[in-house]
């Protein structure tokens, strides 16, 4: 079974941080076309640590997926959870994207905590199926 470590999203949230921006602002020699570089690199930056989350979402998804599947006794209340964790982690992940989208131009700032929430109950599961 593979281990996982859960992305820190201390970085992440700070990535987004408009006390970043501000503080360019307030700068000698600012120019506005900096603020729009530095927002950019963020949501570069922020998309990287988004894919790291999908990716460790999907690598427990697909071992508690294997883990009932080789399991001597069926459980189905695991392959619902398992499909309810997919469709929510799909939905939210959309929702945070369109956020991001929205960052760009100023509008809003993504939140990732329903997504962080969805990997560590999958590693949970993971763990308390392992064990049985």
């Amino acid at each position: 079974m593979p281990t996982s470590k859960l992305v820190d999203l201390r970085p992440m949230q700070r990535l987004l941080s408009e006390a970043d921006t501000a503080f360019v602002a307030g700068q000698p020699g600012y120019k506005p076309e900096l603020q729009a570089r530095l927002r950019s690199s963020r949501v570069r930056l922020f998309r990287g640590y988004l894919a790291l989350l999908e990716k460790e979402f999907l690598a427990l998804h697909a071992t508690l997926r294997q883990l009932t599947l080789t399991a001597p006794m069926d459980r189905p209340e695991v392959a619902k959870f398992l499909i309810r964790q997919r469709v929510q982690f799909a939905v939210n992940m959309a929702k945070v994207r369109f956020r991001l989208l929205l960052f760009r131009f100023g509008i809003a700032v993504p939140e990732v905590s329903s997504l962080v929430q969805a990997v560590e109950s999958l590693r949970v599961e993971v763990q308390r199926y392992a064990r049985s």
